[in-house]
């Protein structure tokens, strides 16, 4: 059995690295708040802590970013090798990889 993820560590970490996290619902990819207009600056911190205070998944706001979504974790050794790390790294649940680039 997975471990669940400290989401609001998660949202706070992706917060302090100016990404914009937006709780979803469990299970699911269909955001619980109205996010459009956080596409150009960051929320509060206060804000956040509202948005994650219960289980929910993570999801980002990727104005201005690539995200290669990566299904098989050598696509991701390749996107590494050709664009360099990043610190937008995520695991997926199914075993692939997210790598976001700005």
């Amino acid at each position: 059995m997975e471990t669940p993820r400290d989401t609001l560590a998660v949202a706070l970490d992706a917060l302090s690295n100016g990404i914009v996290p937006v709780p979803c619902r469990p299970g699911s990819k269909v955001p619980l708040v109205k996010w459009k207009e956080w596409q150009h600056e960051l929320p509060p911190e206060e804000l956040i802590r509202q948005w994650f205070r219960h289980a929910c998944n993570v999801a980002i706001v990727t104005t201005g970013m690539v995200v290669f979504d990566c299904d098989d974790p050598d696509e991701a050794d390749r996107v590494v090798r050709e664009c360099g790390e990043t610190l937008h790294r995520l695991n997926t649940p199914r075993g692939g990889v997210h790598l976001g680039y700005r």
